[in-house]
């Protein structure tokens, strides 16, 4: 998790979203469709205070962003079709 920690700083500031003093205005997508990677996932990136939104389908996360805005999206490569 640490390492998804770094690439999810790098991330941000990289694309010019980096919060000096909150995380609270980047919302987090993940898409994976394991449940336990899923929820570990969206409990770690909520307890490093971002707010996100955890899919378990591709079809699930493009309703997603239909609704919403995210800055950065998580997603396993290998989803069932």
């Amino acid at each position: 998790m640490e390492l998804l920690s770094s690439l999810l700083s790098f991330f941000i500031i990289q694309n010019g979203i980096f919060m000096a003093s909150s995380n609270k205005n980047i919302s987090v997508l993940i898409v994976d469709d394991d449940v336990s990677v899923r929820s570990t996932m969206d409990e770690y990136v909520n307890s490093a205070g971002y707010k996100s939104d955890a899919v378990s389908c591709a079809e699930e996360a493009l309703e997603m962003l239909e609704k919403k805005s995210f800055q950065v999206v998580i997603t396993d490569i290998i989803l069932p079709a």
